[in-house]
């Protein structure tokens, strides 16, 4: 028979070991997690001393852009060489990104004048080249039948202030001009041709009986030129410039479905350009000024690209660069006198000697 004291120890003894284990490992569970909690604050704080430090630094820089600015610094944000620390690198990276950002709306609109400018250059060469006989020609005609008197004609030419009459037959059909041309050689005058008499034993009878009815000839017909040139009022102006050319004529009539409306001279060539150049004048800003002779380099085949730079300032243009002809300076300068806007053109190209390779300054540099 066993004692029941040793037996209630041997007992008891486990379930104490037990229970102080239960509560270390729970007063140990409690610690660490108090040491969590005491982490995540302690994280939590040096996360918002961290944000503080961030705001402190981005208004240092903002307030260093406005000193740097203050100070005539570039828009490059590059800071004094004595500032190294960190505040300092990053107040001259927050001020140049500023800077471009600010300077942005600058360059658009710089880039938006340059398209427009261009826009209105094609707009202009469209127009140049779509320009018909109807834009530069006299409407009416003013006109005498081919049964009028010489005196007639010449006093309707007087009265209308103008240099040539059509002239109608019955049918209202065109069969001639009359021009000053055709009434300066006149027996009146004593102005008529004078032949030698070997000259006028080899022309025919025909021929000297042809020349002496258009030097005395008393009507419109025997004195009017029968070799009449027209033109289309849809046809375009250069076909009318290269047909007064080709024919030695200072006027065509313009006719429409083969009636006469009209006629273009020189004269009114000569209006239509004072309007193109009229409007060619108009102001312009020095960056259009600039996309524009840019724009015109590099439309003619024969002008070099590469080697021309091209600066305006105040409306004058200043040619910089390299040629390798020195026919090239009379086009390049002219390109940009053509150029709405342009006041002046600056010669400073250099040419260069093809045989030695010598470079010569500029003729506005050398003439100073």
């Amino acid at each position: 028979m066993r004692r029941a004291g040793k037996r209630d120890l041997g007992l008891a003894e486990p379930q104490s070991v037990g229970r102080a284990a239960l509560d270390q490992r729970q007063r140990l569970q409690r610690l660490d997690g108090g040491a969590r909690k005491n982490r995540l604050v302690d994280f939590a704080e040096h996360q918002r001393d961290r944000a503080v430090g961030v705001d402190d630094r981005a208004g240092a820089a903002v307030a260093r852009l406005d000193a740097r600015a203050a100070h005539g610094l570039d828009d490059d944000g590059i800071g004094q060489s004595e500032r190294s620390c960190d505040d300092t690198r990053w107040a001259s990276y927050t001020g140049g990104a500023l800077a471009t950002l600010a300077a942005a709306p600058k360059r658009l609109r710089a880039v938006k004048a340059a398209k427009a400018e261009l826009r209105h250059i094609m707009a202009t060469e469209k127009r140049k080249k779509d320009m018909r006989v109807r834009d530069a020609m006299t409407q009416g005609i003013i006109g005498v039948r081919d049964t009028a008197s010489l005196a007639e004609a010449v006093e309707t030419m007087l009265r209308a202030g103008i240099s040539a009459l059509c002239v109608f037959d019955e049918r209202k059909a065109l069969v001639g001009i009359l021009s000053e041309g055709d009434l300066l050689r006149r027996g009146e005058l004593g102005t008529e041709k004078r032949r030698p008499r070997w000259l006028e034993s080899l022309l025919s009878g025909g021929r000297l009986a042809h020349a002496y009815a258009h030097e005395h000839g008393r009507t419109a017909a025997e004195v009017m030129t029968r070799e009449v040139v027209t033109i289309d009022e849809d046809a375009p102006l250069s076909e009318a410039v290269d047909a007064m050319i080709r024919c030695r004529v200072k006027r065509l009539p313009v006719v429409r479905g083969g009636s006469v409306i009209g006629v273009v001279s020189r004269s009114d060539l000569l209006k239509r350009l004072y309007v193109e150049l009229r409007r060619d004048a108009e102001p312009r800003s020095d960056v259009e000024i600039c996309a524009a002779v840019r724009a015109e380099i590099e439309s003619r085949g024969w002008a070099p690209r590469a080697s021309v730079r091209v600066s305006a300032k105040n409306g004058e243009v200043t040619l910089d660069g390299a040629i390798a002809d020195e026919r090239l300076r009379e086009g390049l300068r002219v390109i940009a006198e053509n150029i709405p806007g342009v006041k002046s053109v600056r010669d400073r190209l250099a040419w260069v000697e093809p045989n030695s390779g010598m470079l010569l300054s500029a003729e506005d540099e050398r003439s100073k």
